[in-house]
């Protein structure tokens, strides 16, 4: 990634919004990151496991902060 990033406009917004948990914004440069894909003749096969996947780290990242939350502790 760290080779690349300055080659395509939106991976830097991507992947700096993601390791700062900022998912509006991971979401609407992933939107860019996806048509990028859609274009390259080498990655449009993988485009439906590589947007799923991306989606589900995203989710579980955000999630795994309520992983703590039980009704005992909110009790």
């Amino acid at each position: 990634m760290k080779s690349v990033i300055k080659d395509i406009k939106w991976a830097s917004e991507f992947s700096q919004s993601f390791y700062h948990c900022k998912y509006k914004d991971f979401f609407g440069a992933f939107v860019h990151i996806i048509d990028r894909v859609q274009d390259d003749k080498y990655l449009q096969d993988h485009l439906a496991y590589f947007t799923k996947e991306m989606r589900l780290v995203a989710y579980r990242q955000y999630l795994e902060a309520y992983k703590s939350v039980t009704l005992e502790k909110m009790a």
